[in-house]
């Protein structure tokens, strides 16, 4: 814990480190520590800003882009899943239809008397 400085003409029991206006002084001081923290958070290359406002108006602006970044992201990958049920089907088409063709060239093989080894089919 932070030990408060004594202010000029006041009394001992005022500037203890568990007096009101000492816990605020320290309270003050964290929260502009974290205002500090998120502004450099939210633009790490530019100096840091002292308007907790303006600070506060970035952060907001900064999660409303990534709240709709992320919906984005969700969309797209709902796209992608239906996309990659689309191309099984499609490979269970493909790989059924192989399967048929391959069963149809036995048969012709078998049918012209051919008496060939399923391996070379």
């Amino acid at each position: 814990m932070r030990e408060c400085p004594r202010k000029r003409g006041r009394n001992d029991a005022f500037s203890a480190v568990g007096s009101k206006a000492c816990r605020e002084k320290m309270r003050r001081e964290k929260l502009n520590d974290r205002f500090s923290e998120l502004c450099s958070l939210l633009e790490p290359d530019r100096p840091v800003k002292t308007d907790k406002l303006a600070i506060l108006g970035d952060a907001i602006r900064v999660l409303n882009e990534l709240k709709s970044e992320s919906q984005e992201y969700k969309e797209m990958n709902e796209k992608l899943l239906e996309e990659i049920k689309t191309l099984k089907v499609r490979a269970g088409v493909y790989t059924a239809f192989m399967e048929i063709t391959i069963s149809l060239l036995i048969l012709l093989c078998w049918n012209l008397g051919h008496n060939v080894p399923l391996q070379h089919c």
